[in-house]
């Protein structure tokens, strides 16, 4: 059983590689981001902090990135 509640990016084609993004259970709001190739169970996984996620968001939104 999978712990954490992936949930794709809207911008992903279908069959290609996409961003999953989890909240952590019990992270204190530690975010997972993972690189899973075609939706496959194996991940790169990378975990970033609730306000470190933020800003890149924030950053990205207003096109800073």
């Amino acid at each position: 059983m999978n712990p954490y509640d992936w949930r794709r990016s809207s911008r992903c084609a279908s069959g290609d590689s996409c961003v999953y993004v989890a909240t952590a259970p019990g992270s204190q709001g530690h975010v997972l981001v993972a690189d899973r190739p075609g939706g496959g169970p194996s991940a790169r996984v990378v975990r970033v902090g609730a306000a470190a996620w933020g800003a890149l968001l924030d950053a990205v939104r207003s096109r800073q990135l």
